[in-house]
């Protein structure tokens, strides 16, 4: 056998033929399959004799009339999963027939087509703190107390979406959304990504699906819910006001600042902020919620000694710590605008509460041992089906557009080994009591422990008081 060797100089010219045949037919390809799921779209089908855009419109609009929803623009990999769920009757409704008469490859390409339509989803007014309607508060701050994270945690920002698995919800119908809500409420849709909206909508009472679903949609409001303007102290247990935009003049400007601060970080302060989180990572509900370190239970405890520090540290001192451990970042100084607004916001929440009391739900609450050896294995299983949804496969976290939505747990972008969820104990703890948001209490004692373990394993930045890498 002769092998011939072909010059450099001779393979250029064959390289760049197949670089412009691909550049000159990969356009057409492309149009070809968008207009395959343009012609699905619109044929009639066997079985029901309408065809997709008889009741979701030529544009992908919706119909308001027949509170069909609008599919224009949405992620393509979300209207192929919920056509498949469709097929497999996991989701009830005409569209079962729909989905079945579309073979696999027929939905993913219809799936495509209505994700190049543009959205002209109409946006719900946005109010002051202080007039909130029952819809745009749970939208806006959920009742996670309660176990109801706010839709705009896991949708986006605004309720536009994020990504394949949070689709948006906004400009909708206000009877489809109601009776999306009512479906997962009652157990009859399935398929949500870790059962997160069949547990959330549970909890909601039929007048607050009605609320959501007319705010969301751009309409009108139900009346501005009775507010806790004080804190409510009651035998050990203190309630933390609800956030009503604070009070006017220079105090209420101080505190209204260091609420945007501590739930945008990463925006207001990214001298201090090295790792880009937001302080409400870690404090959940804007640091109101009890066995999520609640700011009002920690800011009536100090000054007090803590042998991290090895001294008896104040409340401001214990925030410059935030700063440097959890954020990994620097210290700003004690009259910075930065602490002085932030202790601002946490007097605030704490008025009401005895200074000096041991308050239930401070800190994170103390969790039974593991039943069994701790497992670095199961923990790894545990985080691929209960966390990766929203932390990622890699525990990098999700963005979009810049904005943080869900925190990462490990890499060059979390906390350090100085923070104090980098140990296992109150990582275990804050996973058992909090988690999966809105969900939690599904996972085991056991199951806790592993994953916090398994997090705790993964590479971290270094404590700044130490020399040698941790973790692995």
């Amino acid at each position: 056998m002769v092998i011939k060797i072909v010059p450099k100089n001779r393979l250029f010219p064959v390289f760049t033929i197949v670089f412009l045949m691909l550049a000159f037919f990969y356009p057409m390809i492309s149009r070809a399959a968008n207009l395959t799921g343009k012609i699905l779209a619109f044929r009639p089908l066997p079985h029901l004799g309408q065809s997709c855009v008889s009741c979701h419109g030529p544009k992908g609009e919706g119909l308001a009339g027949r509170a069909t929803p609008e599919i224009a623009g949405l992620d393509d990999l979300y209207v192929q999963h919920e056509l498949d769920l469709f097929a497999k009757k996991k989701r009830p409704g005409v569209m079962q027939i729909v989905a079945e008469d579309l073979s696999a490859e027929e939905r993913k390409q219809v799936a495509q087509y209505f994700s190049k339509l543009k959205s002209i989803r109409k946006t719900p007014v946005f109010h002051h703190a202080s007039s909130w309607g029952i819809g745009e508060r749970l939208a806006r701050e959920g009742r996670l107390s309660a176990g109801i994270p706010s839709c705009f945690t896991c949708h986006g920002p605004v309720g536009k979406g994020v990504a394949h698995a949070f689709p948006p919800i906004i400009g909708l119908s206000p009877g489809y959304l109601s009776t999306q809500l009512s479906l997962f409420k009652g157990g009859y849709r399935s398929g949500d990504p870790g059962n997160l909206m069949s547990s959330v909508s549970r909890k909601l009472s039929p007048e607050e699906i009605s609320a959501l679903a007319q705010w969301l949609s751009g309409g009108n409001d139900h009346p501005p819910v009775s507010l806790n303007h004080h804190g409510i102290y009651i035998a050990g247990t203190f309630h933390p006001p609800d956030w009503d935009g604070g009070p006017p003049g220079p105090n209420g400007d101080a505190i209204r600042y260091g609420r945007e601060l501590f739930l945008h970080t990463r925006k207001l302060a990214p001298q201090f902020d090295k790792n880009g989180l937001n302080c409400s990572a870690c404090h959940l509900g804007a640091g109101t919620i009890a066995n999520a370190a609640p700011l009002w239970a920690a800011f009536v405890s100090y000054p007090v000694y803590r042998e991290k520090n090895h001294k008896v540290v104040t409340y401001v001192e214990r925030l410059q710590d935030c700063f440097r451990f959890s954020l990994n970042g620097k210290t700003p100084a004690l009259s910075s605008k930065e602490i002085v607004s932030l202790e601002a916001y946490s007097k605030w929440m704490a008025e009401g509460a005895p200074v000096g009391a041991s308050l239930s739900g401070r800190g994170f609450r103390a969790l039974s041992p593991p039943p069994r050896p701790v497992s670095l294995e199961n923990g790894r299983a545990v985080y691929q089906h209960s966390c990766a949804l929203c932390h990622g496969a890699n525990g990098q976290g999700l963005e979009q557009g810049g904005r943080l939505i869900f925190p990462p747990l490990w890499g060059a972008h979390s906390f350090n080994c100085g923070a104090g969820l980098h140990l296992v104990a109150k990582a275990a703890s804050f996973i058992q009591h909090n988690m999966p948001l809105g969900n939690s209490g599904i996972l085991s004692v056991q199951e806790a422990w592993d994953v916090a373990r398994y997090i705790e394993s993964r590479p971290h930045p270094l404590d700044p008081r130490k020399s040698v890498v941790q973790g692995h």
